[in-house]
């Protein structure tokens, strides 16, 4: 049977589905998945002064000794960043910031204020010094990372593991999410996508097995400032919120860590060279929605994926 669990946690709303007969057990096994993420939250939220990441930030330009989750996702975070181009760029927490995004998005909602925060450097990745031996890692001076996007597909990824010991599985945070198995007498996780032009509808079905599934877009994470919108996809070469000709871009990958990192590399590239990018990825498949309602799927997708689509999507040529 299905047992289901769903809370907030890391500024998100979290769902988790187990198929285990034994329901008491599955119940302990879900409200262990909600304590995990409420320990992922307060190690690597930006927003609490308490949290591992913000001291790892007021260290800057020293070693920091971490504990092993922190080390695990910011050498995560370097790999991506160079295995992207740079399109992932942890450093950008300044640009975020001078957009508006120097809270959590429930309180942007519910304030139109913008509270002064300290500037902060961009640099490469590649800058962050990781010492495995010591299990340090030292940030430029004057440099400050944000962990939320990768932090949450890593924790994503973890908790579907720590599930997957006791039966076929599902968890989704705030649209990251990750499979193990598939219940009896069935042979996947069939998986909605929302339709980010129209929310009563959706974009497309997918139906996957022990593979993660991330979209990033611009339809629901966006606010006004000074009478202009802003949202959280900054393109770390001009350091402004992306001009992507995408409203979401929608990756399937091995793990949540590599879809959400590449589904955000794929927004900030935009659709042509965005599904490219998938088609040079032979582990990855994808689909992208344009500002203008276009849909299209990279050959991956077309080939290799069971798809159900609400709307005409055009195979990328």
């Amino acid at each position: 049977m299905y047992n289901d669990l769903h809370f907030r946690a890391m500024n998100t709303d979290v769902s988790a589905w187990l198929w285990n007969a034994d329901a008491n057990a599955a119940q302990r096994a879900l409200r262990e998945v909600e304590r995990f993420f409420h320990e992922a939250h307060a190690r690597f939220t930006r927003f609490e002064t308490s949290s591992e990441l913000s001291a790892l930030n007021a260290s800057a330009g020293q070693p920091f000794v971490a504990s092993p989750q922190m080390f695990e996702v910011v050498e995560l975070a370097v790999k991506l960043s160079a295995l992207t181009d740079g399109w992932f760029n942890p450093t950008i927490i300044g640009a975020l910031e001078a957009a508006g995004y120097d809270r959590t998005f429930d309180a942007i909602k519910e304030s139109s204020d913008r509270r002064s925060e300290p500037a902060s450097n961009v640099s490469a990745a590649s800058a962050i010094t990781l010492d495995a031996k010591r299990h340090t890692m030292t940030l430029p001076k004057g440099t400050r990372i944000d962990l939320g996007g990768i932090a949450k597909g890593w924790a994503v990824q973890k908790a579907a593991q720590q599930l997957m010991i006791h039966g076929p599985c599902l968890v989704d945070a705030g649209g990251d999410m990750m499979t193990f198995g598939a219940a009896p007498g069935t042979a996947d996780w069939s998986i909605e996508i929302a339709d980010p032009i129209d929310a009563e509808n959706d974009v497309m079905t997918l139906h996957v097995r022990d593979r993660a599934v991330a979209t990033s877009g611009i339809d629901r994470r966006r606010w006004q400032r000074n009478g202009l919108w802003q949202h959280h996809l900054i393109d770390p070469h001009t350091g402004q919120p992306s001009t992507s000709d995408l409203l979401t871009a929608t990756v399937i990958a091995p793990t949540t860590v590599e879809a959400e990192v590449y589904a955000k590399t794929v927004f900030l590239l935009g659709a042509q060279a965005g599904l490219e990018f998938i088609d040079r990825h032979p582990t990855l498949a994808g689909c992208v929605v344009t500002a203008a309602g276009q849909a299209f799927i990279s050959d991956s997708m077309k080939e290799h994926l069971h798809v159900s689509f609400t709307f005409s999507a055009t195979p990328h040529a």
